[in-house]
């Protein structure tokens, strides 16, 4: 678990504080960013993933829709569905909660009383054509049952003393049975084959931001596929692999700041992520015919 509040300031530019209860120093579970530069790459998980708003609203793109949730909305994410964090649009308090298969046991599927919450967790869990997310809305009832659940959650993870786990899936559990199945309850499914060209534009936007050391390991820690589904996509939208592609994204970088800035070679080769002079030099010269110095001397 963990509370965040959100202040948006001016051009989208934001306060975010958060906390994530359990038993360290404060210091060591708060968290106090001023940010003036929105995250633009879009995360999924291995688990499910429940927002609470508390008060205020967030707005969170979700594959290829941007969607508002207001006080009191809870929004589920199923593994593998990505989604963002719009926190300049975003304030107020929400709490976010990770639900992993540890908590997703028989127990729990026994138990849950509202059908289609529980099959969204158990189809989702096992369909891997389709992504989704579900959501709700608490009426006033609901969300003072909720909220003294999450309490007791929050205090729990405070403690973590012996079994705080097992109590803390139960009062998931409650809160999730306060809504009765004639509540509404929307679930909004996307196609992964309908992904295809947005993903790839996360990634592509990814790559360019950390060229210097890029690596498919850093692209499996970001996204969650294996590493051999990069190559196919890269291949699929561009033509190259994935070391092609890369390649040709540091050569039209050094060209464009021979061209457009005054940062020296060694500087630019260092920028791009290279190790070796002799091989920026070769693999320069190769792709343009002449040496950076000559390209720049040329293209001013």
């Amino acid at each position: 678990m963990t509370i965040e509040y959100c202040s948006p300031l001016k051009d989208r530019t934001y306060l975010l504080s958060t906390y994530s209860p359990c038993p360290l120093p404060v210091s060591q579970k708060t968290y106090l960013l001023k940010n003036e530069n929105e995250d633009n790459n879009m995360h999924r998980h291995d688990y499910f993933e429940m927002i609470y708003v508390y008060k205020g609203k967030r707005v969170t793109q979700v594959e290829n829709q941007t969607l508002v949730l207001n006080e009191h909305d809870i929004c589920i994410f199923d593994t593998m569905c990505a989604h963002l964090d719009i926190r300049s649009m975003s304030e107020g308090i929400a709490f976010y909660c990770c639900i992993t298969n540890k908590i997703l046991d028989s127990y729990f599927f026994n138990h849950m009383t509202n059908k289609r919450i529980r099959d969204f967790f158990l189809v989702r869990g096992k369909l891997k054509g389709d992504v989704s997310y579900l959501k709700l809305h608490a009426n006033p009832n609901a969300s003072a049952q909720i909220e003294e659940n999450l309490a007791s959650i929050f205090h729990e993870m405070e403690q973590a003393f012996t079994g705080y786990g097992r109590i803390a899936q139960i009062h998931t559990l409650r809160f999730l049975n306060t809504f009765k199945l004639t509540d509404t309850t929307d679930i909004h499914t996307f196609s992964k084959r309908l992904r295809g060209t947005k993903f790839f534009q996360a990634v592509a936007k990814y790559i360019s931001s950390n060229i210097a050391d890029i690596s498919l390991e850093k692209l499996c820690e970001q996204f969650h596929y294996q590493a051999d589904y990069y190559n196919r996509l890269i291949k699929k939208n561009t033509g190259l692999t994935y070391s092609q592609y890369v390649h040709t994204l540091r050569m039209d970088k050094a060209k464009n700041l021979l061209v457009n800035t005054d940062m020296s070679v060694n500087e630019i080769l260092i920028y791009l992520g290279y190790h070796y002079h002799s091989y920026f030099y070769k693999s320069f010269q190769q792709e343009t015919g002449m040496t950076p110095a000559e390209y720049r001397q040329q293209k001013r």
